[in-house]
């Protein structure tokens, strides 16, 4: 099975209450995002029975799991001065935030993905960044169709870790935009698709149009939250 970046968005307020203590027990749902696939127990319903299912996640969680859970709900999504073991361990936390035993009843997201983004459809679009020769034969005839430089859309193929320049574990990349880096990300990519060059792959294009393209403009337009992940 093939694997795709999937686009969601967030109103604010429901991301930040994560946060700032808006949520009773965050931290619990943290660690039960955390471990929910890695238990081999039957566990309490989390729709009619969530204090139990959440309470029960708590107490199988590993100490890693809770030690990490503990520390975002302090400190919120940070990084800083977390070994690299718990950092890809934070990359996997988060990225499980954004399916229907993560935290999707917490959230609220809008799935605003179709049948997910390719990552070759992804490289073939930040190719359009570098100014290179197209068409001749044998180098005769050709032109130079001019690139357009980026700075955020980088991280569409990489991912980004939250509140850094870093890239995420390769296995849980991920990428958040507030809304403010939505409108850059979004001019960025407006930019590369008028780029005027042919693309390698015909169905490239249409699909960035219709995955990415549009889960940008749908978010801004919202004035949402983007999260992307590649699973």
């Amino acid at each position: 099975m093939g694997m795709f970046y999937q686009y969601f968005s967030i109103e604010p307020q429901r991301w930040n209450a994560l946060f700032n203590g808006s949520i009773p027990n965050a931290k619990k749902h943290f660690a039960a995002s955390a471990t929910w696939g890695h238990v081999e127990v039957d566990l309490p319903d989390p729709e009619t029975q969530k204090s139990e299912y959440l309470n029960t996640l708590w107490n199988l969680a590993s100490p890693n799991i809770v030690a990490l859970a503990e520390h975002v709900s302090q400190h919120g999504i940070s990084y800083r001065g977390l070994s690299e073991e718990s950092a890809s361990l934070l990359d996997s936390m988060i990225a499980g935030f954004f399916c229907q035993e993560g935290l999707e009843s917490v959230l609220k997201y809008t799935v605003e993905h179709s049948n997910g983004l390719s990552q070759y459809a992804i490289e073939e679009l930040l190719s359009r960044s570098l100014t290179k020769k197209v068409g001749g034969i044998l180098g005769l005839g050709s032109r130079v169709s001019v690139g357009q430089p980026v700075k955020l859309a980088q991280w569409l193929k990489t991912g980004r870790r939250f509140g850094t320049s870093e890239p995420p574990n390769p296995e849980d990349k991920y990428f958040f935009l507030e809304s403010d880096e939505i409108e850059v990300m979004l001019s960025e990519v407006r930019a590369l698709l008028a780029v005027d060059r042919n693309w390698k792959t015909k169905n490239f294009e249409s699909a960035v149009r219709k995955e990415l393209l549009a889960a940008l403009e749908k978010a801004s337009a919202e004035k949402k939250y983007l999260f992307a992940r590649y699973t």
